[in-house]
């Protein structure tokens, strides 16, 4: 009939009709009759008492029964499982630990419920992808991830070996963790490093070893992460604003036209093109969308800009034209 525990163990309890209407929400559908006939057949079986004193009679747990069966909602067991699948890369091991079990008990809750409940069912009609190529994730050295974790979530300084992306050896780093960044199949630390106050990313696979300290990070002053992320951190630039004006195809223009790129991001057609106007960080992750648009796009301002996409679009010309 579902979960026993949806009775009550104080009071007058809950009734047939209400049962019913809590177990038809949670995508049982069963009328009131087959509830109170499965409620008697459960009253022996459990310590399930009825008050009968009034109508509609109440259903409840004896006030001498011991309610110490592992239990959990059908939204909690969704909750968990979209937790589990997308969320859970992101979680301090211990927290994870902790969690485990009530991952364990969320599958166990949507098996048991099968393919005739409805909403059991939700968790394989909700998906994320990738919209970009999707790449393998790098591998981040044994015990990394954890030790940024505990130390992050202790507010706690680490000992790195690390290499930046141009280095061939690992160098050794302290650090003040700030926060964690997933972007994409990539994991970063934010942070500060040594003395220094302008927070850096440091990509979790390019350390070779983590090591808590002991001793208390130093937060930077008015860091807040995601105003990080809104100043366009992620976007690997320089940060400077600029206005972008370009000549775009009909195919491109509608598809801006649903996903805008700017919140004042104008599109004007004189009827061979679409002139295009936004502002625009000017950033690594530009760069690499403008080429990715082949020739549904030509840069026209800045002319900076112009030339920078010029020169790398000759360049791969160069090399295809051999």
């Amino acid at each position: 009939m579902g979960d026993v525990e949806t009775s009550p163990q104080y009071g007058t309890g809950k009734s047939a009709g209400q049962l019913t209407s809590e177990l038809a929400a949670s995508g049982f559908e069963v009328d009131k009759r087959t509830v109170e006939r499965d409620l008697i057949k459960l009253s022996t079986q459990f310590p399930i008492i009825s008050d009968e004193r009034s109508k509609p009679y109440g259903w409840r747990w004896s006030d001498d029964a011991r309610i110490d069966l592992p239990s959990i909602e059908l939204s909690e067991a969704l909750s968990l499982k979209l937790m589990e699948q997308f969320v859970k890369p992101m979680l301090p091991s211990s927290m994870i630990r902790t969690l485990e079990g009530r991952f364990r008990l969320a599958s166990d809750k949507l098996a048991a419920l099968g393919e005739g409940n409805r909403a059991s069912r939700w968790i394989n009609k909700v998906k994320v992808v990738s919209p970009t190529l999707n790449l393998m994730p790098p591998t981040i050295p044994l015990g990394v991830l954890e030790s940024v974790q505990e130390a992050l979530l202790a507010d706690e300084q680490i000992d790195l070996s690390y290499r930046s992306t141009n280095d061939e050896h690992h160098k050794p780093l302290r650090i003040h963790p700030l926060g964690l960044i997933q972007r994409g199949q990539v994991t970063y630390v934010v942070a500060t490093v040594f003395d220094y106050v302008d927070p850096r990313l440091l990509a979790l696979h390019r350390i070779k070893s983590a090591e808590r300290t002991g001793l208390a990070a130093h937060r930077a002053k008015g860091f807040a992460l995601e105003q990080y992320i809104a100043s366009g951190a992620l976007e690997f630039g320089d940060g400077e604003e600029m206005k972008l004006v370009a000549k775009v195809s009909a195919s491109l223009a509608r598809h801006l036209s649903e996903t805008p790129m700017s919140s004042d991001m104008r599109l004007v057609t004189d009827g061979e093109h679409f002139k295009l106007t936004a502002t625009m960080r000017h950033s690594w992750q530009l760069h690499w969308w403008v080429l990715s648009q082949g020739d549904d796009i030509e840069i026209t301002k800045p002319a900076a800009f112009r030339r920078e996409i010029g020169e790398r679009l000759l360049a791969a010309a160069a090399k295809y034209a051999k």
